[in-house]
């Protein structure tokens, strides 16, 4: 993948995030503040910081007010984690998981349309 459609992809799914959470993108009201927790694979941290740098950047350039958080997990143990955040109600907003993966999250209704 291209850093331009990797870029692409991380604002789109920090704006699909936001979006399917059903919050004011315009930003904060008095006294709240809106964050977006993003979980990427330590993969991310590696090979493309910059471009994960620009796309939280631009998003909230776009979304004035936002916090952004990006938390890198390891593959062996990112889905006990998950499954742990899903028990808890903590879920992160955004998540990068392979498609293999998916699926049993997806029956489950695990994920926002």
């Amino acid at each position: 993948m291209t850093r331009r459609t990797i870029a692409a992809v991380v604002v789109a799914a920090f704006a699909v995030a936001v979006s399917t959470a059903g919050a004011a993108v315009s930003g904060p009201t008095a006294g709240t503040a809106n964050k977006l927790t993003v979980w990427l694979q330590v993969d991310a941290q590696s090979g493309w910081p910059d471009v994960v740098a620009a796309a939280t950047q631009q998003f909230k350039q776009d979304h004035p007010g936002w916090d952004v958080t990006v938390q890198y997990q390891n593959w062996p143990d990112h889905l006990q984690k998950f499954d742990a955040t899903l028990a808890a109600s903590t879920t992160p907003d955004v998540i990068e998981m392979g498609n293999t993966e998916m699926t049993k999250y997806m029956a489950a209704g695990a994920f926002a349309t």
